[in-house]
């Protein structure tokens, strides 16, 4: 067995993960990207009570544009099975800052968030007061930003009850919401009649079906475990106000965790598909994202979002399994949903899943492989982050996603995905099933307005000679083909092509599924404004007599003009300057800091009113009358790093290869792209890894900070070969780090990037 946890170096060979991650977003939980009339939801017979209620409470505030007043919420669990306590892991809103608290204390008063309570009471029947209360400042934000509070509420058995309060900024909360009067308009609690769904999504390997080696479980395993990739549920609940409290819908139960698996289909199946999984991922709420989700992504009333990813802890990989040939692995997830607070258990409501992940293009290294399914359907970007949604899927009583009303039913199978370069023809299999002779009718639409036709063939490939014209009759079981001839002057970009199917006696009654193409080349999606972050410009003078300059590249790849401020965030505040970059083209802005008439350094930040490649070259710049190279320059490359796509509160990361020493001299510094204050601290180790000192750093909106030779300054070490330092995160999100070693003869500058 093999454990594999953290973020690790990927693999280079992109055959295997050119399938492997389309095969991986198709397998996502309620990811069901391929056919959503066959997801695979079923009504489960037993119940699936809650064991815990939750109640807040919400003072009565108007929360403005410049945010002045602080919020206040109270919280108290009510009993609903037989657990007495539990321990409550509590996330305010990111940003959040001046945490006061009332009532039970927290076991971590200073942060990070989430805040951990031991013991917490639960009442019988509704509680009368709050055990918790937590009072603080929030985030200056504009009119109309949702704020989510969230609770982790786990029991002695294990179980996990997740509830949020929302509560929208520039609205005022009703009295009904105040201090003294718990949220009641919809209590996040589930009476013990609640019956729940069952997923379960069997992938069978469709697109390029080849061996799985255990190296490219493991790549695939890490990318997972990256913190990158997340997935977000948006649920249905029963009114829209500006103050309310719901519970989280996906059940976390000791026994019965959602989980992402690689199966083994080699191993005896028993009953239960995990007996042939190799690798378990289990899959946790994740509640920073659910605040992205809720102000990101499309408003849509009366509803609300639970973001999930799988748990960052280590994963075991059956390692003696591998190789294990094509055929006979696949990717499968499991879980449980509980909508009991809709009506009927929200049976036949149709669910919207987006995945996510950190970046506005494709996941490194997945290049063309990611490319077949990125940007399908509407595409949204915000802070660093692009989702790929909405993908619907219908809460159905059987496995083969039809409405129980359907007698006899009909089933439609198949999945489509695929990318074309045109010209080129693109083929889409399907199956048509059904349990006597069924005269079938047929429609097609395409996001595109594309002509599809319907042909006859067998399980391989269609038959051209055979259009399907009007009707069809089903006996049993029949191939069906989608087929279309993608021009030469056909636009790159996404194209959903919507497959539906209904008796023709019942010509309401329908089942569908979903094909998904992308036509050349990536195309960034759209998104509006972006803001991308260099970690430091200067325009000032160095050690050694060194002289830093940066230049600035802006390239837009894009059919049309963008527009972008460039701004200096420096000792003496912001500093602004203005450039459009006319579509295709490159500037490169020579001594950027100069242009803005400041000398100095600090963070530069760029928006851009349309997707831009930004980079930058900070080197030192030779005299005219140097010895050796007059007039030329030693660089180094400083990325850009995307809006809310740096470290957050609670995660770390390492700057490797530093040294101190005659030779050479290091430089670590930290930026906070952040909307608030952060707090960071430094951890300097030597190569055995023994930590020798730390330091703290405090930042503001937009600081940059750089410790020069922080080896000999805070640990007296002057001849550091093989160094490192570990930047960890107290509290705030968007922070950046790097380390720069500068050779202290010739000034030449190494960026050593951090390791996550």
């Amino acid at each position: 067995m093999r454990k594999i946890g953290g973020c690790g170096q990927f693999s280079k060979t992109r055959q295997y993960l050119e399938t492997m991650v389309i095969l991986l977003l198709m397998a996502v939980p309620f990811h069901f990207i391929v056919n959503c009339s066959f997801s695979k939801y079923m009504k489960r017979a037993d119940q699936r009570p809650g064991t815990l209620g939750a109640h807040f409470r919400h003072n009565e505030t108007d929360k403005a544009a410049d945010m002045a007043e602080t919020v206040q919420i109270g919280l108290a669990l009510e009993r609903l099975g037989d657990e007495d306590t539990a321990e409550v892991a509590w996330t305010p809103p990111e940003g959040a800052a001046g945490f006061q608290f009332t009532g039970m204390q927290p076991s971590n008063p200073g942060g990070p968030a989430p805040f951990l309570y031991s013991s917490v009471p639960a009442h019988n029947g509704t509680p009368s007061e709050a055990d918790i209360q937590l009072t603080y400042q929030p985030p200056a934000v504009g009119g109309g930003y949702t704020f989510i509070d969230t609770v982790l509420a786990t029991t002695d058995n294990e179980r996990v009850e997740g509830f949020c309060l929302s509560h929208r900024a520039g609205a005022k909360a009703s009295p009904a919401a105040a201090l003294n009067q718990f949220v009641s308009a919809q209590r996040a609690k589930i009476q013990n009649d609640v019956s729940a769904w069952r997923f379960k999504e069997w992938l069978y390997q469709s697109v390029g079906v080849q061996d799985l080696p255990l190296s490219e479980a493991e790549t695939l395993v890490e990318y997972l475990l990256s913190g990158s990739f997340f997935v977000g549920l948006r649920f249905p609940v029963t009114q829209e106000v500006d103050v309310l409290s719901y519970r989280l819908p996906v059940g976390m139960e000791a026994e019965d965790v959602p989980v992402l698996a690689i199966l083994d289909h080699n191993l005896p199946w028993s009953g239960d598909d995990l007996n042939q999984a190799v690798a378990r991922l289990p899959l946790e709420y994740v509640p920073s994202r659910n605040e992205w989700l809720h102000n990101h992504l499309p408003v849509q009333s009366a509803t609300r979002w639970a973001a999930l990813a799988p748990k960052q802890a280590p994963v075991t990989l059956l390692e003696d399994r591998f190789p294990i040939e094509a055929g006979r692995w696949e990717l499968f997830t499991t879980g449980v949903v509980n909508l009991g607070h809709m009506p009927n258990s929200c049976e036949n409501c149709i669910l919207e899943v987006y995945m996510c992940h950190e970046g506005s293009g494709p996941p490194p290294f997945f290049e063309s492989g990611f490319k077949a399914v990125a940007g399908v359907f509407k595409t949204y970007q915000g802070d660093g982050v692009t989702c790929f949604g909405p993908l619907p899927v219908r809460l159905v009583d059987s496995w083969g996603g039809i409405p129980s009303d359907f007698d006899p039913p009909i089933l439609l199978r198949g999945q489509g995905l695929s990318r074309v370069t045109p010209p080129g023809q693109v083929q889409f299999h399907h199956t048509l099933e059904t349990s006597g002779s069924e005269t079938i009718s047929l429609t097609v639409e395409s996001s595109r307005g594309r002509q599809w036709g319907f042909y006859e063939g067998d399980y391989e490939q269609p038959d051209l000679g055979r259009p399907i014209t009007g009707n069809i009759t089903v006996q049993g079981f029949t191939n069906v083909w989608l087929v279309a001839d993608i021009p030469a002057d056909a636009p790159a970009g996404s194209e959903t092509v919507l497959l539906s199917a209904s008796r023709t006696a019942e010509p309401s009654k329908k089942v569908w599924a979903t094909d998904v193409l992308w036509v050349g080349d990536w195309v960034a999606p759209p998104g509006g404004e972006s803001r991308f972050w260099i970690p430091v410009a200067s325009h000032a003078p160095g050690a050694q007599g060194s002289a830093w300059r940066t230049d600035l590249g802006l390239l837009n790849t894009g059919t049309g003009s963008v527009d972008a401020i460039v701004t200096l965030h420096g000792a003496q505040g912001p500093v602004s300057l203005n450039q459009t970059v006319p579509a295709g083209e490159q500037l490169i802005l020579s001594d950027v800091v100069d242009q803005m008439g400041f000398t100095g350094s600090g963070a530069l930040e760029v928006t851009a009113s349309g997707p831009l490649v930004v980079t930058s070259r900070t080197y030192s710049q030779v005299g005219p009358t140097d010895q050796c190279y007059p007039d030329g320059t030693l660089g180094q490359s400083l990325g850009a790093t995307a809006s809310g796509a740096g470290l957050a509160a609670g995660q770390s990361a390492v700057v490797p290869q530093l040294q101190e020493n005659a030779a050479f001299r290091s430089n670590v510094a930290v930026i906070n792209t952040g909307s608030a204050e952060a707090e960071v601290r430094v951890h300097l180790l030597d190569g055995h890894g023994t930590e020798l000192t730390s330091y703290d750093v405090t930042l503001a909106p937009g600081q940059w900070e750089q410790e020069n030779g922080p080896f000999a300054d805070f640990a007296d070490q002057t001849d550091m070969a093989a160094g490192y330092a570990r930047i960890e995160v107290l509290s705030g999100s968007g922070i950046v780090a790097y380390g720069s070693v500068v050779d202290n003869i010739t000034n030449d500058p190494t960026t050593m990037a951090v390791v996550r």
